[in-house]
C-alpha cells in the first residue's frame, strides 16, 4: 500500500514541482522585463506597464527598465506616470541622451509653464556640471585623484632632484585641489540623488493650499505632471516648492517622489 501511494503521489509532486518552477521563472525580472518589451512592440502598452511594474515590485530597479516603463505610460497617455519613471531613469543615468529627450517632450504635454528663477552664472554652471554624472562617478573621480596625489607626494618625498622635486610639488597640489572639487561635486549630487526629495503632481488639478489644512486658503492651482520639490511634511500634507519660488502645501496623496 505505501508503495502503490508512493507511484501515486510521485507524479504529483513532480507535476506540482514543475508548476512551482515554472511560476517562479514567470514571475524572474529578467523574463517580466523581456515580456514587457514584448508586449510594448506588439502594442499591447498597458500589459507592458503591467509587466515593468511587476519587475520593480520585486525589487529590480534600473534606468532601462524606468525608461520603457515611462515610453509605455507615454503611449497611454498617463503623462505623469510617464514624467516619474523618466524621471527615476534619469536619476540613476543623467547621461542618458533618449531619457532627456524623450522627458523633454512629455513636459510639453503639462499645462503648467514654471520659469525658474535665474541662478548666478557659477552657480548655475556648477549645478550643471554635477548633474551630467551620477555622484558614483564624481566620488571614484575623487578617490582616483587623491590617490595620484599621494603616489605624487611620495615622489617628491623620496626623489633627490631638486627640479624633479618641485614638479611634483606642484603636480601634488593640483590633484589635491582637483580631488577636493570631485569631492564637493560628489557631496553635492549625492545630496541631489537622495536628500533633495522631488515628487510629480498626479491628479489633474489641484489647489494649492497656505497651510496644510482643507480650510486654509488657496494660493495657486498646479496640474498633473508638474515638478517640484518637497520641503516639509506634516500630518499627511507636504509643503512644496516650485522653481519660480512659489511654495505651498498638499496633501500627500496628491503628490508621487522621484
Amino acid at each position: 500500500m505505501i508503495k502503490f501511494k508512493a507511484n501515486i503521489l510521485n507524479p504529483i509532486l513532480s507535476f506540482c514541482f514543475c508548476i512551482l518552477i515554472v511560476s517562479l521563472n514567470a514571475q524572474d525580472p529578467n523574463t517580466l522585463f523581456l515580456e514587457g518589451n514584448k508586449k510594448y512592440q506588439e502594442s499591447a502598452f498597458e500589459d507592458a506597464v503591467k509587466h515593468y511594474e511587476m519587475v520593480i515590485q520585486s525589487g529590480s530597479e534600473s534606468a532601462s527598465l524606468f525608461y520603457n516603463l515611462g515610453n509605455a505610460y507615454f503611449k497611454i497617455g498617463n503623462i505623469s506616470a510617464a514624467i516619474l519613471n523618466y524621471e527615476k531613469a534619469k536619476k540613476i543615468d543623467p547621461t542618458d541622451k533618449d531619457v532627456a529627450y524623450n522627458l523633454k517632450l512629455a513636459n510639453t504635454r503639462v499645462v503648467d509653464e514654471i520659469e525658474s528663477i535665474p541662478d548666478f552664472f557659477f552657480v548655475e554652471w556648477y549645478h550643471n556640471l554635477i548633474k551630467t554624472h551620477s555622484s558614483d562617478f564624481w566620488a571614484y573621480g575623487f578617490s582616483g585623484l587623491f590617490l595620484l596625489a599621494m603616489l605624487s607626494f611620495f615622489l617628491y618625498f623620496f626623489l633627490h632632484s631638486r627640479s624633479l622635486k618641485k614638479g611634483f610639488f606642484l603636480i601634488t597640489i593640483i590633484l589635491l585641489i582637483f580631488s577636493a572639487s570631485t569631492y564637493f561635486m560628489a557631496s553635492s549630487k549625492y545630496t541631489l540623488e537622495n536628500l533633495q526629495r522631488e515628487a510629480i503632481i498626479f491628479v489633474e488639478n489641484i489647489y494649492i493650499k497656505s497651510a496644510p489644512s482643507e480650510s486654509s486658503q488657496d494660493v495657486f492651482i498646479l496640474h498633473e505632471g508638474t515638478k517640484v520639490k518637497i520641503i516639509e511634511e506634516v500630518e499627511g500634507w507636504n509643503e512644496i516648492i516650485l522653481t519660480d519660488g512659489k511654495r505651498g502645501w498638499t496633501e500627500i496623496k496628491n503628490l508621487r517622489e522621484i
